[in-house]
């Protein structure tokens, strides 16, 4: 493993830690409201829009930790038959794929986020400004970005590998 890859893991297990953290409040929040509403008959002020921005931070915050563990669903009906030499190009033309369309939503995100930030953009009942998740969905969008970018540059190692092979 390169100091990049042990780097981005770090980056992705810190990110995904911060998502368990969120999944927890995610879960307690709602549950503590509907005590206070039992109990009391007062709930949580802005409960509802707290889970919602919490939802961004665990969706955008696990993408790359994902990404790295490979958790994403695939389907190798087809690919477990190929022969062995076709499975690293398939895998680089993905990883290529997936890492245009990250790096181009990352960016794009990052250009929403810059264009809101001055703005009074917020949550309507508690005031929470919006700019923060924007800048932080972009922000895992690069990092899943730079995963799927090391996992290109790996298969093309491979790829390389086996043309040497054959000569």
């Amino acid at each position: 493993m390169t100091s990049i890859e042990r780097w981005l893991d770090w980056l992705c297990k810190l990110f995904n830690t911060g998502a368990k953290c969120s999944l927890f409040l995610m879960i307690f929040i709602p549950s503590l409201d509907v005590l206070l509403r039992v109990a009391f008959s007062k709930g949580i002020l802005g409960a509802e829009e707290l889970v919602s921005l919490m939802q961004v931070i665990i969706v955008f915050s696990a993408l790359a930790y994902t990404a790295a563990q490979k958790g994403h669903i695939g389907v190798d009906l087809l690919y477990d038959r190929l022969p062995k030499w076709v499975q690293p190009i398939i895998n680089g033309t993905i990883s290529f794929i997936c890492t245009v369309l990250c790096l181009l939503t990352a960016w794009q995100t990052f250009k929403h986020g810059k264009e809101i930030w001055g703005s009074s953009l917020t949550t309507v009942v508690l005031k929470i400004p919006i700019f923060p998740f924007e800048f932080l969905t972009a922000f895992g969008f690069l990092l899943t970005g730079l995963i799927f970018l090391v996992d290109f540059l790996k298969s093309s190692i491979l790829v390389s590998g086996f043309r040497r092979e054959e000569r």
